[in-house]
């Protein structure tokens, strides 16, 4: 597994940063009808994750420094995303661990079926897998919650049948 592309939203949704990231080998299946990214776009792509971790240190620094206080990273299943940077983190929130379905306590809900069931937000359709969008979407679950509170979820139809 290999980090490819980050982006960093601030709470306004405005995107601060979104990069692709050299790999490190070669890639053996870049996953392009879900990650989106080709070959070609990672051509001549030169930055490495260390360069990103740093990039986004300094745009933390300075949203703290703007906002007299600390930043919250918020991230879906961020853990994975801070381990590929290496970079430990603290005070995060991560969506994935936020919300719960009914009666499948080791099911971690999905950010589109969350963003499509709490926000009536449609992620991907057609198209393919954007980590500014999951960046977005991740920020308005946490409104979400803030303004609605924390509701265990009825498990998707699907979820419920493979277990059966």
């Amino acid at each position: 597994r290999e980090l490819l592309g980050v982006s960093v939203v601030n709470e306004k949704g405005e995107t601060l940063l979104r990069t692709l990231i050299a790999p490190r080998g070669k890639i053996l299946d870049l996953k392009s009808d879900i990650t989106g990214i080709t070959e070609k776009d990672l051509e001549g792509v030169k930055t490495t994750g260390c360069q990103v971790r740093s990039q986004i240190k300094a745009i933390v620094k300075a949203e703290e420094e703007a906002a007299d206080g600390v930043v919250v990273l918020v991230g879906h299943s961020l853990q994975h995303d801070l381990k590929a940077l290496k970079w430990d983190y603290c005070p995060v929130i991560d969506t994935a661990l936020l919300f719960k379905y009914a009666g499948l306590p080791k099911c971690t809900p999905g950010l589109a079926d969350l963003a499509e069931r709490l926000l009536d937000m449609k992620m991907r359709g057609e198209q393919v897998h954007s980590s500014t969008e999951d960046a977005l979407a991740c920020i308005l679950l946490v409104k979400h919650v803030l303004q609605n509170g924390l509701k265990e979820l009825p498990p998707p139809k699907e979820k419920v049948s493979k277990i059966l």
